[in-house]
């Protein structure tokens, strides 16, 4: 719409929302004369339902990466001339996939191909189970034949040895108490 803007724009310009909507990709690719973009910047700034469509517009741009475009390799088009000269000559058959001819007899080595596989695969599953009967002969040889029990069990003696050794500083802190004069035994 030309003049007053319903967004509360409030200033007049000579574009309308239309023709700047259609004009924005113009503008983002750089195509748009000087004068033209300035009359479109001005109407993106009192415009700010266009402004946001540009910003839109302008951030989803930024995905589209331009790329080179890829070097064609010497020949190209004489090889391509080439074989559609061949198809020509050949005769069209209307896209037809054509089967390619089968040798009568395979070449010997194909033969003995699949039974040189089978005799690998073999002989890697054989050492594969020979390892694995070797580790466990390993781990079984390494474990002790019978569990290892405590005949006795060492506790209670240690217990029963503090108490011993408990009772016997008491009664050298009583004696020292009563005789405060006696010599000082050393502590081990």
């Amino acid at each position: 719409m030309k003049g007053e803007h319903p967004n509360g724009g409030g200033e007049a310009t000579s574009w309308d929302c239309g023709r700047t909507r259609a004009q924005v990709a113009r503008h983002l690719d750089g195509e748009l004369g000087e004068s033209e973009a300035v009359q479109l910047r001005g109407h993106l700034l009192s415009c700010p339902g266009c402004r946001a469509q540009f910003q839109g517009e302008r951030l989803l741009k930024r995905w589209f990466v331009p790329v080179e475009t890829p070097a064609v390799p010497d020949g190209f088009a004489a090889r391509v001339a080439a074989l559609a000269t061949v198809s020509a000559a050949m005769g069209d058959r209307g896209g037809e996939l054509v089967p390619a001819p089968r040798a009568e007899r395979p070449p010997a080595n194909a033969l003995e191909m699949p039974r040189l596989l089978q005799f690998t695969t073999t002989l890697v599953g054989l050492a594969a189970a020979a390892l694995l009967l070797l580790s466990l002969a390993l781990a079984m040889d390494n474990r002790p034949s019978r569990p290892t029990v405590l005949l006795a069990d060492p506790l209670p003696e240690a217990l029963e040895r503090l108490d011993e050794l408990n009772r016997a500083e008491r009664a050298a802190a009583a004696e020292r108490a009563q005789n405060p004069t006696a010599p000082q035994p050393e502590r081990p």
